[in-house]
């Protein structure tokens, strides 16, 4: 005997068995759903990490290359140094050179002005 509106029971264990295959299928998403974002956190984790590493590596290049600059900045600064020394050397014994000059230049025109005094009488 079937009320009005009732389903056979039959039928009513297959949709139960639908239900329930829903219900698992449910929980079978969101279990796989959580599984993805664990997975996309720590992907993304991984992407953070790696760019943290190329920024030290371009870091760590950048300061080899201007560790080099300043070496050869230094490099150049030793021969401007030794430039420097080597004309100030220069301009020293030119300066010496420049003097005894003058002192024999006057030397000598005080020389001519006694053979000139003693040539020619008053």
């Amino acid at each position: 005997m079937l009320l009005a509106g009732a389903l056979p029971l039959a039928q009513q264990e297959k949709h139960s068995e639908m239900v329930m295959q829903l219900q698992h299928d449910k929980m079978e998403a969101q279990r796989l759903r959580e599984e993805a974002a664990v997975e996309h956190s720590k992907a993304e984790e991984k992407i953070a990490q790696l760019e943290v590493q190329q920024d030290v590596k371009t870091s760590a290049a950048k300061v080899v290359e201007w560790h080099a600059k300043l070496g050869e900045m230094r490099l150049g600064q030793l021969k401007l140094t030794c430039t420097v020394e080597r004309l100030q050397g220069e301009k020293k014994h030119l300066e010496d050179m420049l003097a005894r000059t003058e002192k024999a230049f006057v030397k000598l025109e005080q020389d001519l002005v006694q053979v000139t005094r003693v040539r020619v009488p008053p």
